[in-house]
């Protein structure tokens, strides 16, 4: 809750600023499983291609949504990112006005004034500016924002041992016939040998269940369709990344206490359970309509149903299939994923 009283819901639950350091600006181009770097190319225009993604072997050609921060890309720099928050009316409820008066008024002012240079006596943006980008700054030279010292880090470094269960978790997390998590959440590490970031900094439209507390019912005709509203021209000429969200690091998943771009799942467990069963039992997690029917991707409009990922294991079943994950390997993996939370 948030806004002037506090009373005020935000759209989505609030994304990690940890692991931000290395994030390119946003593009859409071709896929390149071994570099988390985007190309840059023109947004306008562009279409998206899905090739089924591997947890061994990825396409290179399909053309896909990446980098960028939010859930829709919109912000290129943590300092582009800070004034969502600081401006939303339903989170800081700031104003340029309120923000500039006190920057002016701080006991810091001083120095944002010497760094900012004798333009900010006279420009109040500048130093507005100036102060976002001092903010900026602190989440990527801060190391607590990046430590890197999970017992995932000091297992590739040879310096600790992963249980059997962690192990089996693990394996289970690279088998592309099984959790295949590791396509989107790369566990290699990045050029330069910087240790795995646990995404590609892609999108995907996964089909998350409607969340009913914040979105209301399915009738009512309100939607978040993520990318494609952050991009030109919105859903009517972009309506091919309608459905997508940002892929997350892993890293301190184990810790969080909501899931998806709306928060409607809150347990881990069942995180895992909705990628194995999704399509396998739906009513398990989709609403129905007045006839009783499942509602399948029920936060989601049907002509943007097709964007959904249903080529890539686990998410490649149906009814009556057999699940890529017994219950028992899906909290392997979740003990697995218990090991990349911070040290």
């Amino acid at each position: 809750m948030g806004g002037k009283a506090l009373k005020s819901p935000g759209k989505r639950a609030i994304p990690s600023l940890a692991y931000l350091e290395h994030v390119p600006n946003f593009s859409i181009g071709p896929d390149n499983p071994e570099s988390e770097t985007a190309p840059v190319l023109p947004v306008a225009g562009a279409t998206a291609s899905h090739a089924a993604k591997s947890a061994i072997a990825s396409s290179a050609t399909a053309i896909v949504p990446q980098g960028g921060l939010f859930w829709d890309g919109r912000a290129d720099t943590l300092q582009q990112q800070a004034l969502g928050p600081l401006f939303d009316p339903a989170e800081m409820a700031s104003t340029p006005l309120i923000a500039r008066n006190r920057i002016e008024n701080a006991p810091y002012t001083k120095s944002i004034k010497a760094l900012a240079g004798p333009a900010a006596e006279t420009s109040p943006d500048l130093l507005l500016s100036e102060a976002l980008f001092a903010l900026a700054r602190y989440q990527i030279e801060e190391p607590s924002f990046h430590r890197y010292n999970s017992k995932f880090d000091a297992w590739l470094e040879g310096k600790t041992r992963l249980t059997p269960q962690e192990s089996a978790g693990y394996r289970l997390f690279n088998d592309p016939m099984k959790g295949n998590c590791a396509a989107c959440h790369l566990d290699r590490p990045l050029p330069g040998n910087l240790p795995p970031l646990l995404t590609d900094r892609q999108y995907e439209a996964l089909g998350a269940p409607r969340n009913m507390a914040l979105m209301g019912p399915y009738e009512n005709g309100h939607f978040d369709l993520g990318l494609c509203e952050a991009m030109p021209g919105g859903s009517k000429q972009s309506g091919a990344y309608c459905g997508m969200f940002a892929t997350p690091t892993l890293r301190n998943v184990a810790d969080r206490k909501v899931f998806f771009h709306n928060g409607v799942f809150h347990d881990l467990r069942r995180v895992l359970d909705f990628y194995v069963l999704r399509d396998i039992q739906p009513e398990l997690f989709y609403s129905r309509d007045t006839h009783g029917r499942v509602r399948k991707a029920d936060d989601l409009p049907a002509q943007y149903q097709s964007n959904l990922d249903r080529t890539d294991a686990p998410m490649d079943r149906k009814p009556g299939d057999q699940p890529a994950l017994t219950p028992e390997e899906r909290a392997a993996i979740i003990r697995f994923l218990e090991t990349l939370t911070d040290g």
